[in-house]
């Protein structure tokens, strides 16, 4: 009685491994956020699902995209940037713990010679999910949202600094 309790007990943590060393390839591998930098009427970021015909369509050659991950909080951390193909899309891999499975949330600027920059914050989308970016010809830049206390702050930084001079 006590060995088949004992053989229950080494076949249960035996799954749990088995299922803890399926699951770690998925935890750890590269997550890459994908899309398409197309022209419009109206700056914005749209997340997609990969079947989405906006895909599908010619974009802009060679547009810039930066990001930021947590960009509201005390210690935004710069990605790695992308540029556009030669049919306007993108694909950047995210190397950060957990990129895969857990929720960032992220900000978006995508520069073009002749076009406003566009900047939006979103989650990161799933894996099967893709970005539209809407660039305006000619259109007006959008940058990040002004942070008072940072701008606060800089400007105290400024003043002191020109006061010890």
């Amino acid at each position: 009685m006590k060995s088949k309790n004992n053989h229950q007990v080494v076949t249960r943590y035996f799954s749990y491994l088995v299922i803890c060393f399926a699951m770690l390839p998925v935890g750890c591998s590269e997550y890459r956020l994908r899309g398409i930098v197309i022209s419009g009427d109206v700056q914005r970021v749209l997340v997609v699902d990969d079947t989405n015909p906006s895909l599908e369509q010619g974009g802009l050659i060679g547009a810039v995209i930066d990001l930021t991950l947590d960009p509201r909080s005390l210690k935004p951390r710069p990605l790695p940037s992308g540029m556009t193909d030669a049919q306007g899309r993108f694909d950047i891999p995210i190397d950060v713990v957990g990129a895969g499975l857990l929720e960032y949330e992220l900000s978006l600027m995508c520069s073009l010679k002749g076009y406003g920059c566009t900047y939006q914050e979103i989650q990161k989308p799933a894996g099967n999910r893709r970005l539209v970016v809407v660039m305006v010809k000619g259109g007006r830049s959008q940058g990040p949202p002004r942070d008072p206390l940072r701008d606060s702050l800089r400007i105290h930084d400024q003043l002191m600094r020109s006061e010890s001079n």
